[in-house]
C-alpha cells in the first residue's frame, strides 16, 4: 500500500509561485504546463525592442531582409525563451538586467559612499609610507604635472616620458629629493 506524500526537500519550491496560462476560455494552450506569464511579458518587450529596431536605418535593413515568420515569431520566440530560463545569480532576467543598467548609470568612483567628483581638484601634499606588512611604499603611479618629493633612498630609470623609482635600503634622506614631472610625463613606483 503506497501513501500519497509529497516528499519536499526545501520549501523554497513550495513557496515559488510561477503564473501559467493553460487554456483561453475552450481552447487549450498546446504547450505542455503552460505558458508562463513573464513570458508574455517578456515578449511584449521583445517586439517593440524589434520593433524600434526595425525603424533604425542600418538595424532596420538588416531585419527586413528576413522574412517575416522569421522576424516576427522565430526571433522574438527564441529571445523569449532565452529570457524565461536565463538566471544571473539565481535572478531573473528582468531583474539581472535592471540591476546591470542601474550599475552602468551608477557612480564609478565613491568617496565616502558618495560619488566622487569629476574634476580633479589641487592635491597639496600625499605621503606614501609602507603599512604593516612592509616597510616599503606601495606601488602605484603617478602623473605630472606634479612635483614629487623623495625622502627615502630610491633608483630612478628615465625611459621616454616614464620615471622609474625603486626603492633602495637605507634610512631616511638628509637632503629631500625633487623631481618635477611635466605633463603628459608619469612616474612608476615599484615596490
Amino acid at each position: 500500500m503506497s501513501d500519497n506524500k509529497l516528499i519536499l526537500r526545501s520549501y523554497r519550491l513550495a513557496f515559488e509561485v510561477e503564473r501559467r496560462i493553460h487554456r483561453v476560455d475552450r481552447f487549450r494552450v498546446p504547450v505542455p504546463y503552460g505558458i508562463p506569464l513573464v513570458a508574455l511579458g517578456y515578449w511584449v518587450v521583445v517586439m517593440v525592442v524589434f520593433l524600434v529596431a526595425g525603424a533604425l536605418p542600418v538595424l532596420g535593413a538588416l531585419l527586413s531582409a528576413l522574412p517575416w515568420p522569421l522576424r516576427l515569431i522565430l526571433l522574438p520566440g527564441l529571445v523569449t525563451r532565452a529570457l524565461c530560463h536565463k538566471r544571473a545569480d539565481g535572478r531573473p532576467a528582468h531583474e539581472a538586467i535592471t540591476a546591470y543598467l542601474a550599475f552602468l548609470l551608477s557612480a564609478k568612483h565613491l568617496v565616502g559612499l558618495a560619488a566622487a567628483p569629476h574634476e580633479h581638484g589641487h592635491l597639496d601634499a600625499l605621503a606614501l609610507a609602507g603599512d604593516e606588512h612592509s616597510a616599503r611604499w606601495p606601488r602605484g603611479v603617478v602623473r605630472g604635472p606634479c612635483t614629487v618629493l623623495l625622502r627615502r633612498p630610491a633608483r630612478m630609470e628615465l625611459r621616454g616620458r616614464v620615471v622609474t623609482v625603486v626603492p633602495l635600503a637605507g634610512d631616511e634622506l638628509h637632503e629631500s629629493q625633487e623631481i618635477a614631472l611635466p605633463a603628459g610625463s608619469r612616474m612608476e613606483l615599484v615596490a
